[in-house]
This record gives C-alpha cells, sequence and structure tokens, in this order.
C-alpha cells in the first residue's frame, strides 16, 4: 500500500482553492445505492457492455477497498434521458467544474451545512487554511481500472485548474 496524501499549498486566491478543494477530480466508478449495492455493484448498462466485450474490467475490479455508497433520497434513479446545460458569462467557469469533473475530492453534506469526504477519505486543513492535505481512498481507479493516484490529484490542481 503506497502513499495516498497529496498536499495542495495555497499560490492563489482563496476562491480558486475552494475550486481545486472542491473541483480536483476523477472519472472513477463510484458504488450509489443502499447495502445492497455493495455485494452486487450495480453499473451503468453502457460500462456492463464495455465489460462484456473485454474493453473494461469488471465493476468489482474498479472500485476502491471500501467504496463510497451514498443512500438514495428516495430511490435510485434510471439511466438514459437528455441533460441541458448553458453557460452565461465569465463567471461560469466553475459550472464547468462540476459538470465535466465527476466526482470531487470533497463534497457538501445533503444539508449543506459542511464539507465531508468524497474521493478523499479524509482531509485535513492547515490552521491558517494554505495548505490541504487529501488522504485518497484505497484502490481508488478510474474508470479503465487504472489506479487513481495523488499525482493525478495534483495534475489536476497545479496543471489544469490553476494554471487556466
Amino acid at each position: 500500500m503506497g502513499d495516498h496524501r497529496v498536499s495542495l499549498t495555497r499560490r492563489f486566491g482563496a476562491s480558486r482553492l475552494r475550486a481545486a478543494a472542491l473541483g480536483c477530480s476523477a472519472v472513477m466508478g463510484l458504488s450509489v445505492g443502499d447495502a445492497w449495492a455493495q455485494s452486487s455493484y450495480g453499473e451503468a448498462p453502457d460500462l456492463a457492455e464495455r465489460v462484456a466485450a473485454g474493453d473494461l474490467p469488471p465493476v468489482a475490479d474498479r472500485l476502491p477497498a471500501v467504496p463510497l455508497v451514498v443512500e438514495p433520497v428516495s430511490e435510485i434513479g434510471s439511466y438514459g434521458g437528455t441533460w441541458r446545460s448553458g453557460l452565461r458569462g465569465g463567471g461560469d467557469e466553475i459550472w464547468l467544474v462540476r459538470i465535466n469533473g465527476y466526482e470531487n475530492l470533497v463534497a457538501w453534506d445533503r444539508d449543506w451545512q459542511q464539507v465531508v469526504p468524497n474521493v478523499a477519505e479524509s482531509f485535513e486543513v492547515s490552521d491558517d487554511a494554505t495548505q490541504f492535505t487529501f488522504r485518497l481512498r484505497d484502490g481508488m481507479k478510474w474508470s479503465t481500472g487504472i489506479p487513481l493516484t495523488a499525482e493525478d490529484i495534483a495534475f489536476a490542481a497545479n496543471d489544469i485548474l490553476i494554471n487556466s
């Protein structure tokens, strides 16, 4: 088991630091559903087709050691449909991060009261809020099954978000 921590030091404005913390993302398979889903690992039909074709490993091989299980508010949704979205101007860049950046290191809880771990298993913020340290869930992988590393997160924060 390697070191799955990444530290981001503030080298830019506070709003960009918050965007980096909430916006560093990875396209990976997270378990969504109740306790039943932990044993059956449901997946999107198009991903199941790719598994059957041999293009992707089985869903259980793409999940972390302890996947995040999100309890639905009322029921598990269905796949399909059309999502329309638009941008209005200069302040919309965070919307691009939100719609293109599938899963964040941290997220808001359901009541929008506190920031909670998501892809990160845990996180620490220095007293002066200039350094954030995230510990990634052991075994996190991209949807292709390739391991997600701290270097991937550092690249997304330093070379993509900060350098935009």
